[in-house]
């Protein structure tokens, strides 16, 4: 079994809300979201950058913040992570190949978590708890939802990964997702090679009530939160689950 990391993930189908309420936790002194500007202004700690992060708009230090760690992922990160796992570029080919639909998008999401993953960790100051809102666990339910093996294949990359000490499993009702993700006029769900959007919505939060019950089974603290009312009563709720448990 693979060891348990010091981070936490988010799980939960297109729509529930991770990225929202990832962003808010990130602002508690104890969880660290590992924002591109947050970790580059970390990295860049010569007066130098500190100066130029405050003398320039936010938008354009979060475009140097992107390309830098585009250009770090590269040649530091990405290596540094296969360094620690080998095994898990081999793993991720093995697996590639047996996923029927964006084959290549998973191949490359699965090494961009790595990479994410080897940033925050290397980032993150003492005492933090890394939190991770698209992490390893997300990229399970997407190897499932475009494989035939489903649950059993993801299963085998469950293998190879750093397992987080607890996740956050968001839930929220399929119709509730669909309408956010209307909204925000990007509809994850609709693939020309899925079902209609609803099936869909309603098979990704199966996978992800499935994938974790494996990680229970792996002994992994889950924290189940309910998505379908105010976001501030959400945010409040998970604050207080996760300082309870982690």
């Amino acid at each position: 079994m693979p060891y348990k990391s010091q981070h936490v993930e988010f799980i939960g189908p297109p729509g529930v809300g991770k990225s929202t309420i990832h962003q808010k936790i990130s602002k508690q002194s104890r969880y660290y979201g590992s924002l591109p500007g947050e970790v580059c202004a970390r990295l860049l700690t010569t007066r130098k950058h500190i100066l130029l992060q405050r003398l320039m708009p936010d938008k354009a230090w979060n475009y140097i913040a992107d390309s830098f760690l585009k250009y770090r992922v590269g040649n530091h990160f990405l290596p540094e992570f296969i360094q620690k796992h080998p095994e898990y570029v081999p793993k991720v080919i093995d697996i590639c190949e047996e996923i029927q639909y964006e084959s290549n998008r998973v191949s490359r999401q699965c090494l961009w978590v790595a990479s994410c993953y080897q940033i925050g960790m290397e980032s993150r100051e003492t005492g933090e708890v890394l939190c991770m809102h698209e992490g390893f666990l997300q990229k399970t339910v997407a190897i499932a939802w475009r494989s035939d093996r489903g649950l059993s294949l993801a299963k085998e990359y469950l293998e190879d990964i750093p397992l987080p000490r607890a996740v956050v499993y968001l839930t929220a009702q399929p119709t509730v997702c669909l309408q956010r993700q209307e909204k925000r006029k990007r509809t994850v769900v609709a693939k020309d090679w899925a079902e209609e959007p609803l099936a869909t919505q309603n098979k990704l939060s199966n996978l992800c009530s499935n994938v974790v019950a494996l990680l229970e089974d792996m002994e992994i603290d889950v924290i189940e939160i309910n998505n379908d009312g105010p976001i501030k009563e959400t945010v409040n709720k998970t604050i207080t689950d996760m300082d309870s448990t982690i």
